[in-house]
């Protein structure tokens, strides 16, 4: 084993000095070139139409090559497709990328090439074309200035990447808001919301998609989050709040399980069955795979929760079993009376509702839930809860 590492490094080392050698051949001939040595001009472009020197070679040769008419030589008939590619990147002739998108026989050049060409004429020809490939009509909009065209096809068109491809390219806020609230496709409405900039319109956006993705994009552009939304994001999963900019959250403490009670115990029940929980106005989260994340804005709190359960060891060292009804009444202690109120009435996460319930005092309140609530368990919790406000024992 010791002689076969030794013979791999001396291997490298020689394949090393080969390529140091080939791309120092490439630089030499450049110089030659520069100063009228057409036989090392002659050498690059061989360099770059045949396939003896490897690919960083010939895209090197490729990159001293400036007449257009050679690099299109090259662009339609080099041996490798490394060099064909590297010299489509450098054709600047509108006439050369015009042939290129229509006639090209490879979709990745004629794509290539529609992107960066200028005519108008030839632009609107391909988006319009619908025996063309999507693919080209796609491209053909990069440079596509007829905003009519653009508008017409972003709301009409029946192929969902061409209306996603128009969008990208619309700037105007009362169709973005068409597509925004009228397209039945997720993608083609998401790239819309994500250009426009009314915040009320992003509130619609948030309030009317919040079971999608949609809200996420919405909630991304807006500055301000009320009430109502946070009703929206209670009933989100981590991994869709992950995907929101407005939360900038980082663990805090990670437990290897986290229990559910007494019942849970026996049980073996681990965290899978809790799903997830939001809290503090968004600045808590515990997620499915046993972190606690805090939201950087919540300082004090972060220092006081993390205090009481980690001790003061490293954020990132693992704490056991936690039981999560002290998690719950750890917590309960920094939350407000409107976060109260909308855990107990949107949160999905029933042992913190239970813990809720010990800072209710509102008695008609208490009396709805332990009726009407749609869990048991808080209905039982809200009815032992008014019992003792009212100083009845059992």
């Amino acid at each position: 084993m010791k002689y076969l590492s030794i013979g791999f490094i001396i291997l490298f080392q020689l394949f090393c000095y080969k390529v140091d050698a080939e791309s120092d051949l490439v630089e030499k001939l450049s110089i030659k070139c520069n100063k009228g040595d057409n036989k090392a001009c002659n050498k690059i472009i061989e360099i770059a139409m045949g396939s003896k020197y490897h690919r960083w070679d010939r895209e090197a040769a490729v990159e001293k090559i400036s007449d257009q008419a050679v690099l299109k030589d090259i662009a339609f008939n080099a041996q490798e497709y490394d060099a064909r590619t590297a010299a489509l990147k450098k054709i600047t002739d509108q006439t050369l990328l015009v042939e290129i998108t229509l006639s090209n026989k490879d979709i990745y050049f004629r794509s290539e090439a529609a992107k960066r060409v200028t005519d108008q004429t030839v632009l609107k020809g391909l988006v319009q074309n619908k025996k063309e490939k999507l693919e080209i009509r796609i491209a053909a909009m990069w440079n596509l200035t007829d905003t009519s065209l653009l508008i017409d096809v972003a709301l009409h068109n029946t192929y969902s990447s061409l209306r996603i491809a128009a969008a990208k390219h619309i700037t105007d806020q009362v169709v973005l808001n068409n597509i925004a609230l009228n397209d039945q496709e997720e993608e083609v409405r998401n790239v819309a919301i994500s250009k426009i900039s009314d915040q009320s319109a992003l509130r619609d956006m948030a309030i009317k998609y919040y079971n999608s993705t949609s809200a996420i994009v919405a909630l991304n552009k807006m500055q301000n989050i009320d009430s109502l939304l946070l009703k929206i994001i209670l009933q989100k999963g981590p991994t869709d709040l992950m995907k929101c900019k407005l939360f900038d959250f980082e663990p805090v403490l990670v437990v290897n399980k986290i229990q559910i009670g007494a019942d849970s115990r026996k049980s073996g029940m681990q965290y899978e069955q809790l799903k997830w929980v939001i809290l503090i106005d968004y600045s808590v989260i515990i997620t499915k795979d046993y972190k606690i994340y805090f939201s950087p804005t919540y300082q004090a709190q972060r220092g006081a929760i993390k205090e009481e359960f980690a001790a003061g060891s490293d954020s990132k060292a693992n704490y056991g079993t936690i039981d999560i009804k002290e998690v719950c009444d750890a917590l309960l202690k920094y939350l407000s009376d409107n976060d109260i109120l909308l855990i107990l009435h949107h949160s999905a996460f029933d042992d913190l509702r239970m813990a809720c319930l010990r800072r209710v005092t509102d008695q008609s309140l208490l009396n709805d839930i332990a009726l009407n609530d749609r869990e048991e368990n808080v209905r039982i919790a809200a009815r032992d809860r008014l019992q003792k406000l009212k100083g009845i024992t059992k």
